[in-house]
């Protein structure tokens, strides 16, 4: 699975440290959050003056709550693909910005965390009641 198969954003950084938007304090932008992100600055509102940057970290498909781990090297998100599944499933980006799917693809998932130490991983799930 490639890091191109959600789609979300996520902001980093505060506008005022730079010199603009999609700016950094050297007038370069700042290396991605994660592996695979894509700077999308033009998505920044004008006089939006609370966003440095804005990346674009996920591609394709429905996706919500993602949340960083606590270290921030990793996101934890609920994934639908409508046609190969119709209920969320959790996962996990990888170092590399692959995605591994942690959850057991049966009911529907939501609400993932890290645990302090970014081990472990805590959401909630139907799929003691149903499995779709």
């Amino acid at each position: 699975m490639s890091a191109a198969v959600l789609a979300g954003a996520v902001a980093s950084g505060c506008a005022s440290t730079t010199d603009g938007p999609g700016v950094g304090r050297a007038g370069e932008a700042p290396p991605p959050p994660v592996p695979g992100a894509v700077l999308a600055n033009e998505l920044i509102e004008p006089g939006e003056v609370r966003f440095a940057n804005l990346w674009q970290v996920t591609f394709g498909g429905e996706n919500a709550e993602a949340y960083w781990s606590y270290d921030d090297r990793r996101l934890s998100l609920q994934v639908t693909k409508r046609g190969d599944w119709d209920c969320d499933r959790i996962f996990v980006t990888r170092a590399d910005g692959t995605l591994r799917q942690i959850s057991h693809g049966e009911g529907v998932t939501t609400c993932s965390f890290f645990i302090p130490g970014d081990r472990e991983d805590l959401y909630a799930s139907t799929q003691s009641g149903h499995a779709a």
